[in-house]
């Protein structure tokens, strides 16, 4: 099997040759779309693994700002005209031009919730849903509409698909209730329209720093995705026990905090071995719990990489 073989029988659940594996990281004061392609590259042909996660770096342009709850129904959301979108395009055709065909190759994208926060700020937000969350919601409405139609946009370059960051279910910010009025029915929309373009879904179910990383994991059971991923370490929630509540396909199984990061070489060897002894590795892809630091040396992950397709 070639990688992109690899993945697409992992994704269906059937047999492969070999585990699938793809770690993925910020690359530090690189902002320049051709020294991010290149950085982008260079990982991913100095660890062999197999595929790319295409970063997010460019911010979220919004045309509005928003002072009170009321400047929520004003909001023009980002369009394909925006500044980030085009130089997410031409860093997604760099790498496609590259590597396009030989493995499956995914772009991040952050909902139209956290989209919201970069383009203004989290306490801002957080308050303004609690004192006018029908105001919020029309915003939010607006921002994943023009969300999806870039979505739209990133497909239609050649990706295999979008590596979808979903957010804002960490215990403490939401009740369910209000995370379902807020927050879901906005990612549905930017997640129904991969569907409807017939790409493949990377569910990643995202906790922020301030939250200890921590989510309601069980709330995203019904958002439409070909793998799913998440903090299992931070959660306490079992690679095993996510493959049987989701019933889908799961990447993950390393803590990105972890041994990866500070331990030696033989140590990470050790450790994916025995994530991968004591996990059904049909319908798997080895992974990080998150996005691995930036500083992180290039050769730890090599070594998990090769420990992962060394594994029989």
């Amino acid at each position: 099997m070639n990688k992109f073989e690899r993945m697409k029988a992992a994704i269906e659940a059937k047999p492969v040759d070999k585990v699938p594996v793809g770690f993925w990281l910020h690359f530090p004061g690189v902002e320049e779309v051709n020294e991010l392609r290149e950085a982008h590259i260079h990982m991913y042909r100095q660890t062999n693994m197999d595929l790319i996660k295409i970063m997010y770096e460019y911010g979220y342009d919004m045309e509005t700002s928003v002072k009170t709850p009321s400047d929520w129904y004003r909001i023009k959301p980002a369009t394909r005209k925006s500044s980030f979108y085009k130089k997410q395009v031409d860093l997604i055709k760099g790498i496609l031009d590259e590597c396009g065909g030989e493995c499956m190759i995914f772009s991040t994208m952050y909902g139209p919730f956290k989209s919201a926060v970069i383009a203004t700020e989290d306490a801002l937000l957080m308050e303004h849903s609690k004192e006018n969350p029908k105001a919020v919601c029309a915003g939010i409405n607006a921002i994943a509409e023009g969300l999806a139609d870039i979505a739209q946009g990133y497909l239609e370059q050649g990706l295999d698909g979008i590596y979808y960051a979903a957010q804002f279910s960490e215990p403490g910010r939401f009740s369910r209730s209000q995370w379902e009025t807020l927050v879901k029915p906005y990612d549905l929309k930017i997640l129904n329209t991969i569907s409807e373009a017939e790409k493949y879904t990377i569910l990643h179910i995202c906790g922020e720093r301030e939250y200890d990383f921590k989510t309601n994991i069980e709330w995203y059971q019904d958002y439409p995705a070909d793998l799913v991923n998440w903090a299992v370490h931070k959660n306490n929630y079992s690679l095993e026990k996510g493959r049987k509540f989701f019933n889908k396909p799961i990447l993950g199984g390393i803590d990105n905090r972890g041994t990866i990061y500070t331990g030696t070489h033989d140590q990470i060897a050790n450790e994916v071995t025995d994530v991968l002894k004591s996990n059904d590795l049909t319908g798997f892809v080895a992974g990080a719990d998150c996005t691995l630091s930036g500083d992180i040396e290039i050769d730890k992950i090599k070594t998990a990489v090769e420990a992962v397709h060394n594994f029989k």
